[in-house]
């Protein structure tokens, strides 16, 4: 195993300086780590779960005004259990509930546009 004049082992100093433990073998460079830190960074995700899901394939999806969307997903959510609610005590008409409705399809809309769907 190569070690530095430390004593220590290259792929132990490596690591410490990712602060993860990726495997026993692993040797970062900086521009490795540099990448890494660009893409946990990017992806709002912290560095553990990051390297989880790209060691288990699973995809990575960012954002950039996911906080906003969410917002608005949960006012509409709140509008749609409000409408139903008055609905059943007679306090709104069908039309306005199905209004509602509608306004929830163009959140979830522009939600799944966002993420890449279509």
């Amino acid at each position: 195993m190569a070690r530095y004049a430390s004593g220590k082992p290259l792929a132990a100093l490596a690591l410490a300086s990712l602060g993860e433990m990726l495997s026993p073998n692993t040797l970062c460079l900086s521009a490795d780590e540099a990448l890494i830190d660009s893409k946990v960074t990017a992806s709002g995700l912290n560095r553990t779960d990051y390297l989880i899901r790209t060691l288990s394939d699973k995809p990575i999806v960012s954002i950039a005004s996911g906080n906003e969307i969410l917002a608005e997903l949960k006012r509409q959510g709140n509008n749609l259990n409000q409408a139903v609610k008055n609905n059943y005590f007679g306090d709104i008409t069908e039309q306005e509930l199905l209004s509602v409705v509608d306004e929830c399809k163009n959140v979830y809309r522009k939600l799944s546009t966002a993420i890449g769907g279509s």
